[in-house]
């Protein structure tokens, strides 16, 4: 099926809300969700199997215990829209580059990496595995990889700053083909939204001990 970006996102939203995101880190995982489509990735699919993966999990576990050395999470592996806004925040710091231990869904760091690239005025390099992507502040985008760009894990991540001439302009999806199975996944998470939580269920669920302030 194809849906527009602005379906996509508040899909995206409605579905890590429902996953047990506060609203505000679900509003950054429906924009991320629709940054990654509108440059061809596969955005609603990954968030589908990242929100699967983590069901279930704290989202406090999934989080950077530190972020002065290697970033890494009581759990062993970070979620990848938690790190993103973690990394938006300290911009200013991604020049010198910063490294993350395992990681779940890399590809979902890029949002978050060109948006800090964006506000630091400095282009920065992303790379795991065999895969590296290039963003400068002005929007560019370059993408060298012979891996897998939806890999479900990497063992680390590295972000520092890059000539912005590796960075080349990027083609846009205005509608992106969505994986039917990935779509009905994202919608069963959305669907929780409207069931009325108890305090059994949200102990229960992903995001469990999140404050809501809704």
């Amino acid at each position: 099926m194809t849906y527009s970006l602005n379906e996509i996102e508040a899909m995206s939203k409605r579905a890590a809300r429902g996953a047990g995101f506060d609203w505000g880190l679900a509003e950054e995982a429906g924009k991320a969700t629709r940054w990654l489509s509108e440059q061809g990735f596969a955005g609603p699919e990954t968030l589908a199997a990242l929100l699967t993966q983590n069901d279930g999990h704290p989202y406090a576990s999934l989080s950077p215990i530190d972020v002065n050395d290697v970033w890494n999470a009581s759990t062993g592996t970070l979620c990848p829209l938690i790190a993103g806004t973690v990394l938006c925040d300290l911009a200013a710091r991604l020049d010198a580059g910063v490294t993350l231990g395992q990681t779940s869904y890399p590809i979902f760091l890029v949002p978050f990496v060109a948006t800090a690239a964006k506000v630091s005025g400095t282009a920065l390099t992303l790379s795991w595995d065999n895969t590296e992507i290039c963003v400068s502040s002005d929007g560019g985008l370059r993408v060298s990889h012979s891996g897998d760009l939806a890999a479900s894990v990497t063992k680390a991540v590295l972000c520092k700053g890059t000539d912005p001439s590796k960075c080349t302009d990027s083609h846009k999806n205005r509608k992106q083909d969505v994986d039917a199975k990935a779509w009905a996944t994202l919608g069963a998470f959305a669907h929780r939204t409207y069931a009325p939580a108890t305090e059994e269920s949200r102990l229960a669920g992903a995001g469990a001990g999140l404050s809501d302030n809704d």
